[in-house]
């Protein structure tokens, strides 16, 4: 089967998926059970598109921790494999990090690619009832398990975690703005707080991802609920558009993930 790839513009993307693909053919090949490596939301929209092409793959999506951002997919020939026998945990684990002293995300992923591992290799790093918790591979989170001694020079202690957790609520500030139109340019401009001009230029630099994907065409229209990357500034999702004001611009409701 001929897997077009044209439709997808965003180079790393493009790169994840023919990846999965090529992991996909020596599923239908080999009839083996294969886990990918972490994908983000719109990677997994497009991986799904695929698998749901094919009647002789099943799949899951691991939801771990519940509500992540990152997730693999577990694929299997349905002819040899049934669902009832693919257990999560041989392929995802989660790590619990303790330690007396403040450290935060960037802190833990820093040290944890300081230890020779690929970023694809590691899923959520997030807290859970205020606790850091690291999910990854199997093998990586075994690897972690007995290699990740220190934060920020702090003194760690691990273990994993054979059960899901949910993951704590990021923390956000609500904001209320005015803008032209529903064009990506105009919302970049009023999130950063730069002008039209300059948002323009960061979408053609490729600045800017829209739901995890890299725009490059300003006048792009952004709907509800979408989540916003601008490079240099942060991660904001426009929450709603409020209606209109008396000289017919756009009231916004949005946050910006702190």
């Amino acid at each position: 089967m001929n897997y077009e790839l044209n439709y997808i513009q965003d180079f790393e993307i493009k790169k994840t998926i023919d990846r999965f693909i090529d992991s996909l053919i020596s599923v239908k090949n080999n009839k083996i059970v294969y886990s990918t490596d972490f994908m983000n939301p719109k990677e997994i929209e497009y991986a799904k598109a695929i698998l749901n092409t094919e009647s002789s793959v099943d799949y899951m999506v691991t939801n771990y921790p519940i509500n992540c951002e990152k997730s693999i997919i577990i694929m299997w020939d349905n002819y040899y494999y049934d669902r009832e026998y693919i257990n999560v945990f041989d392929y995802i684990g989660i790590l619990k990090i303790e330690t007396d002293q403040e450290i935060s995300h960037r802190d833990v992923l820093g040290d944890i690619l300081n230890l020779g591992i690929n970023r694809e290799k590691i899923g959520d790093i997030f807290k859970s009832n205020g606790e850091f918790y690291v999910c990854a591979t199997n093998t990586m989170v075994k690897f972690l398990d007995l290699n990740l001694s220190k934060i920020k020079r702090f003194n760690v202690e691990t273990s994993i975690i054979t059960e899901n957790l949910t993951k704590d609520e990021e923390k956000y500030k609500e904001s209320v703005g005015i803008i032209q139109s529903k064009r990506l340019d105009c919302v970049v401009a009023e999130m950063a707080n730069i002008s039209r001009g300059d948002a323009q230029s960061m979408v053609k630099q490729k600045k800017i991802k829209l739901d995890y994907e890299i725009s490059t065409n300003p006048s792009k229209t952004v709907e509800g609920n979408s989540l916003i990357s601008i490079r240099g500034y942060g991660r904001f999702r426009l929450i709603d558009y409020l209606g209109t004001t008396k000289k017919d611009k756009l009231r916004i409701k949005y946050i910006k993930y702190i």
